[in-house]
């Protein structure tokens, strides 16, 4: 049996706080992952594990005092963006490159402030784009927990799935996560 218990498909809005819930160890109510799971797992991490209970999203509480998902300054939607991998990131053992291009479909990211106080807590960047900006966080210690701002799925294919895909099915076939 395989666990998806560290992907989320895409599709916002997605209420931080009701629709799934993070409790720093990888565990979800719904899981985490790609697009709007990444989101997710920034703001439920906030709240949780940093204990900045009024962290929020831009695009569903755009007047909250604490934004922890902010508008990108250049849309990523319907476009393909190199992602450069941080050397030694699970990221970059799964891919086996630098850098990647791939599909975005997001009009927000990663609140520039917040990335120290995430990584010091343990989710760290696995992946960045050219304008220096997280693509990928990963959760130090966990079996298998790795967050997108973008869609691997997109690039999957019949018998060629994308990397972080393969990855994630055979993690799961190993153990449950």
């Amino acid at each position: 049996m395989i666990s998806l218990r560290s992907f989320k498909l895409p599709g916002l809005p997605r209420r931080p706080g009701r629709d799934s819930r993070f409790d720093g160890r990888g565990e979800t109510s719904r899981g985490a992952g790609d697009s709007g799971g990444f989101q997710h797992i920034v703001v439920e991490f906030a709240r949780n594990v940093l204990g900045i209970a009024d962290a929020d999203h831009a695009e569903t509480s755009p007047d909250a005092p604490r934004l922890a998902i902010t508008p990108l300054s250049c849309s990523l939607a319907g476009q393909s963006h190199p992602v450069r991998m941080v050397p030694g990131s699970r990221a970059a053992g799964i891919y086996g490159t630098v850098s990647s291009v791939e599909p975005f479909y997001c009009n927000y990211g990663l609140n520039p402030d917040f990335r120290p106080l995430l990584e010091a807590r343990g989710l760290v960047v696995g992946g960045l784009g050219e304008d220096g900006l997280v693509r990928i966080l990963e959760l130090r210690g966990h079996p298998f927990f790795l967050g997108t701002l973008y869609v691997p799925q997109a690039r999957s294919r019949p018998g060629a799935p994308h990397p972080l895909v393969a990855a994630l099915v055979e993690a799961s076939r190993v153990q449950v996560l």
